[in-house]
């Protein structure tokens, strides 16, 4: 559960499990030094434990509509049909990802990057066999 900086100035990040506000940082736009709010890119959420989940909600819109929850077929469509999240699912939030695939970070507003160049970060997926799944 932690936010892992993706950017030279520290604004932007990567959350994994977790669903607070990430720290801000030096240097807004206005170049006041002013500490600013700092932004998520994605979010990668491991499992549908409630240790994991903790903050989540079927509001969740913090980071816009445009930012992924990142997790297993298994974990979206549990947490698709739950009670508390499924406005998450009608609204695309999860996207699924299996053991395998890479992720390429990118900040679709082309703050962070140019958006011809490479990601701000590339995440693998590994599978961790924490909660095996029987079909």
């Amino acid at each position: 559960m932690v936010f892992i900086p993706v950017s030279a100035d520290g604004g932007l990040y990567i959350s994994i499990d977790r669903w607070g506000d990430p720290p801000a940082h030096r240097g807004g736009d206005d170049g006041s030094g002013r500490p600013v709010p700092g932004r998520v890119l994605a979010r990668l959420l491991t499992h549908a434990h409630t240790d994991h989940t903790g903050g989540l909600s079927g509001a969740w819109a913090r980071d816009g509509p445009g930012t992924p929850i990142y997790c297993s077929p298994a974990t979206a469509a549990f947490l698709g049909h739950a009670s508390k999240w499924p406005a998450l699912a009608e609204r695309g939030a999860f996207v699924t990802v299996t053991p395998g695939d890479c992720l390429a970070v990118v900040d679709s507003t082309g703050a962070g990057a140019d958006e011809n160049g490479p990601p701000l970060a590339t995440v693998e997926v590994l599978d961790g066999n924490h909660c095996p799944v029987r079909g």
